[in-house]
Protein backbone atom coordinates (compact mmCIF):
# COMPACT_ATOMS: atom_id res chain seq x y z
CA UNK A 1 0.00 0.00 0.00
CA UNK A 2 2.48 2.19 1.04
CA UNK A 3 4.11 1.68 -2.68
CA UNK A 4 0.36 2.85 -4.36
CA UNK A 5 -0.65 -0.44 -5.03
CA UNK A 6 -4.10 -1.27 -4.03
CA UNK A 7 -4.18 -4.60 -1.99
CA UNK A 8 -6.84 -6.97 -0.16
CA UNK A 9 -5.75 -9.62 2.29
CA UNK A 10 -8.47 -12.29 2.05
CA UNK A 11 -10.93 -10.51 -0.38
CA UNK A 12 -13.76 -12.48 0.91
CA UNK A 13 -13.94 -11.69 4.18
CA UNK A 14 -15.99 -8.64 5.23
CA UNK A 15 -14.94 -8.44 7.83
CA UNK A 16 -11.25 -7.57 9.28
CA UNK A 17 -10.05 -10.40 12.11
CA UNK A 18 -8.46 -8.88 14.84
CA UNK A 19 -5.76 -12.44 15.58
CA UNK A 20 -5.26 -15.38 14.56
CA UNK A 21 -8.35 -16.98 17.17
CA UNK A 22 -10.52 -14.67 15.55
CA UNK A 23 -9.54 -15.43 11.77
CA UNK A 24 -10.61 -19.20 12.71
CA UNK A 25 -14.58 -17.67 13.38
CA UNK A 26 -16.82 -17.07 10.62
CA UNK A 27 -15.09 -18.52 7.87
CA UNK A 28 -16.57 -17.67 4.17
CA UNK A 29 -17.10 -21.04 2.17
CA UNK A 30 -14.53 -22.05 -0.32
CA UNK A 31 -16.85 -20.20 -3.10
CA UNK A 32 -16.63 -16.85 -1.87
CA UNK A 33 -13.15 -17.69 -1.17
CA UNK A 34 -12.96 -18.60 -5.09
CA UNK A 35 -14.94 -15.81 -6.26
CA UNK A 36 -12.58 -13.36 -4.17
CA UNK A 37 -9.99 -14.43 -6.20
CA UNK A 38 -11.40 -14.00 -9.19
CA UNK A 39 -12.71 -10.79 -8.40
CA UNK A 40 -8.83 -9.49 -7.90
CA UNK A 41 -6.25 -8.80 -10.92
CA UNK A 42 -3.55 -10.57 -9.34
CA UNK A 43 -3.09 -13.41 -6.72
CA UNK A 44 0.06 -13.14 -4.31
CA UNK A 45 1.52 -16.79 -3.12
CA UNK A 46 3.99 -16.68 -0.81
CA UNK A 47 5.68 -20.46 -1.15
CA UNK A 48 7.37 -20.47 2.55
CA UNK A 49 6.38 -23.41 4.76
CA UNK A 50 5.32 -22.48 7.96
CA UNK A 51 7.62 -23.67 10.01
CA UNK A 52 10.89 -22.31 8.10
CA UNK A 53 12.61 -21.40 4.92
CA UNK A 54 10.91 -24.25 2.93
CA UNK A 55 9.09 -24.05 -0.18
CA UNK A 56 5.47 -25.33 -0.64
CA UNK A 57 3.72 -26.27 -3.88
CA UNK A 58 0.29 -24.63 -2.26
CA UNK A 59 -3.41 -25.44 -3.41
CA UNK A 60 -4.11 -21.61 -3.99
CA UNK A 61 -1.42 -22.00 -7.22
CA UNK A 62 -4.43 -24.00 -8.28
CA UNK A 63 -7.13 -22.38 -7.24
CA UNK A 64 -6.06 -18.88 -8.37
CA UNK A 65 -5.36 -19.66 -12.08
CA UNK A 66 -8.72 -21.75 -11.94
CA UNK A 67 -9.98 -18.80 -11.12
CA UNK A 68 -8.81 -16.33 -13.86
CA UNK A 69 -6.35 -13.83 -11.36
CA UNK A 70 -2.44 -13.60 -12.68
CA UNK A 71 -0.78 -15.83 -10.35
CA UNK A 72 2.46 -14.21 -8.72
CA UNK A 73 4.50 -16.34 -6.54
CA UNK A 74 7.93 -16.43 -5.54
CA UNK A 75 8.22 -20.30 -5.69
CA UNK A 76 11.54 -20.87 -7.58
CA UNK A 77 10.73 -24.96 -7.89
CA UNK A 78 7.61 -26.88 -7.54
CA UNK A 79 5.06 -24.38 -9.75
CA UNK A 80 7.44 -24.15 -13.22
CA UNK A 81 6.85 -28.01 -13.33
CA UNK A 82 3.32 -27.48 -13.62
CA UNK A 83 3.12 -23.96 -14.94
CA UNK A 84 5.27 -22.38 -18.00
CA UNK A 85 6.90 -18.61 -16.11
CA UNK A 86 6.04 -15.99 -17.13
CA UNK A 87 3.57 -17.57 -19.69
CA UNK A 88 1.43 -18.84 -17.36
CA UNK A 89 2.16 -16.96 -14.11
CA UNK A 90 4.26 -14.21 -12.77
CA UNK A 91 7.47 -14.89 -10.54
CA UNK A 92 9.25 -12.45 -7.92
CA UNK A 93 12.13 -13.40 -6.30
CA UNK A 94 11.98 -11.43 -2.86
CA UNK A 95 9.29 -8.70 -1.13
CA UNK A 96 11.69 -6.22 -2.08
CA UNK A 97 11.51 -7.03 -5.75
CA UNK A 98 7.36 -7.00 -5.58
CA UNK A 99 6.13 -3.64 -5.81
CA UNK A 100 8.16 -3.29 -8.77
CA UNK A 101 6.98 -6.86 -10.38
CA UNK A 102 3.57 -5.86 -9.42
CA UNK A 103 3.63 -2.20 -11.47
CA UNK A 104 5.41 -4.21 -14.42
CA UNK A 105 2.37 -6.25 -14.60
CA UNK A 106 -0.11 -3.67 -14.35
CA UNK A 107 1.72 -1.13 -17.07
CA UNK A 108 1.35 -3.89 -19.62
CA UNK A 109 -2.34 -5.13 -19.23
CA UNK A 110 -2.01 -6.73 -22.59
CA UNK A 111 0.46 -9.19 -21.18
CA UNK A 112 -1.03 -9.45 -18.12
CA UNK A 113 -4.35 -10.92 -19.67
CA UNK A 114 -2.63 -13.12 -21.65
CA UNK A 115 -0.93 -14.53 -19.48
CA UNK A 116 -3.70 -14.72 -17.19
CA UNK A 117 -5.86 -16.61 -19.31
CA UNK A 118 -3.27 -19.11 -20.06
CA UNK A 119 -2.22 -19.91 -16.48
CA UNK A 120 -6.35 -20.08 -16.39
CA UNK A 121 -6.08 -22.59 -19.21
CA UNK A 122 -3.79 -24.72 -17.56
CA UNK A 123 -4.77 -24.35 -14.22
CA UNK A 124 -8.69 -26.00 -15.38
CA UNK A 125 -6.47 -29.18 -17.33
CA UNK A 126 -4.84 -29.79 -14.22
CA UNK A 127 -7.25 -29.08 -11.08
CA UNK A 128 -9.41 -32.24 -11.85
CA UNK A 129 -7.00 -34.93 -12.28
CA UNK A 130 -3.69 -33.63 -10.74
CA UNK A 131 -3.75 -33.74 -6.87
CA UNK A 132 -5.35 -36.66 -6.81
CA UNK A 133 -3.00 -38.79 -9.12
CA UNK A 134 -0.24 -37.42 -7.24
CA UNK A 135 -1.68 -38.91 -4.02
CA UNK A 136 -2.27 -42.04 -5.67
CA UNK A 137 1.23 -42.49 -6.62
CA UNK A 138 2.72 -41.51 -3.45
CA UNK A 139 0.25 -44.18 -1.94
CA UNK A 140 1.38 -46.53 -4.18
CA UNK A 141 4.91 -45.85 -3.91
CA UNK A 142 4.50 -46.45 0.10
CA UNK A 143 2.72 -49.73 -0.83
CA UNK A 144 -0.68 -48.20 0.68
CA UNK A 145 -4.23 -48.54 -0.22
CA UNK A 146 -5.29 -46.60 -3.41
CA UNK A 147 -8.05 -44.20 -3.19
CA UNK A 148 -10.67 -45.16 -5.65
CA UNK A 149 -10.57 -42.48 -8.83
CA UNK A 150 -13.78 -41.52 -10.39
Amino acid sequence: RAEGIDVAVNPHRADGAADPTSSRHDQPGWLDYMAGLAGSRMTLNFSRFSVGDLEQYKTRVIEATVAGTLLLTDDRNSTRHFFTPEAEYGYFSSIEELPGTIRTWLSEPERLDRVRRAGQIRGVELAPRDFWERIRKGLQARGLPAVPMI
